[in-house]
């Protein structure tokens, strides 16, 4: 009788069951990555029939919207109306991800817009002509712009440089921030500048690159500039 090791045969199934499963994994991924992407024709619906939808940066229709999604194909999807927002979709038709055909957009209220103003002061040198001298000018000057902003970057009486920093806001709409930017302009003039910032929701303050100007301010900054042009 042939005698065989119980070690032996132990090893021998070790390697069958490893063989087998690396065989299936194989099968499963060739099967996956083997799936044709297909053109999907997405229904998109707004909460608030008077929303903008954008498709990659177009313009696609007002609360209602048919498109199409070519394979291999990444659409992102985006809304626009004064005072809400919406969370950016995006989907990619790449044979692997399942593609809705139907997508309904709940719009939310956007905080940051309803507490803010559009302005024509935002990120714009308004230039202040005093009637005072300029030592009494930048005094005055300070003590407003210390009324809005608990703390300054930057502030150099020699030259009449002042930057506060940054004031940062965070909500579901994005991430904003505010700042002001006071200087010299030659020998008698001021520049008050409200730099007014926006963002992704998140961002930190320190990420400037993904930062863009915003043509609205605050409601506590709006009046800023004007009281500065009254008191002088």
């Amino acid at each position: 009788m042939l005698y065989v090791c119980p070690n032996i045969i132990l090893i021998l199934m070790k390697k069958v069951f490893t063989f087998c499963l690396l065989a299936f994994l194989t099968f499963a991924s060739f099967d996956a990555s083997g799936q044709k992407a297909k053109k999907v024709n997405m229904k998109i619906q707004t909460s608030d029939a008077s929303a903008k939808i954008y498709v990659n940066g177009a313009p696609a229709g007002n609360g209602l919207a048919t498109i199409k999604i070519f394979p291999n194909q990444t659409v992102e999807i985006d809304t626009e109306l004064g005072g809400w927002y919406s969370q950016k979709l995006v989907y990619q038709n790449n044979g692997l991800t399942k593609i809705p055909k139907v997508v309904f957009i709940k719009l939310l209220e956007d905080k940051a817009w309803n507490a803010s103003v559009a302005t024509d002061i935002a990120n714009v040198d308004v230039n202040i002509v005093p009637k005072r001298s300029q030592s009494d000018t930048w005094k005055a000057i300070n003590a407003v712009v210390m009324q809005y902003f608990d703390a300054v970057e930057v502030s150099d009486k020699d030259n009449y440089y002042l930057r506060t920093a940054w004031v940062l806001v965070n909500e579901g709409s994005g991430t904003y921030r505010t700042r002001v930017i006071v200087k010299a302009n030659g020998e008698t003039n001021f520049s008050i500048k409200v730099v007014s910032e926006s963002a992704p929701a998140g961002t930190s303050a320190k990420e400037d690159e993904k930062f863009k100007s915003w043509d609205r301010v605050f409601k506590k900054y709006a009046n800023l500039v004007s009281e500065i042009q009254n008191r002088l």
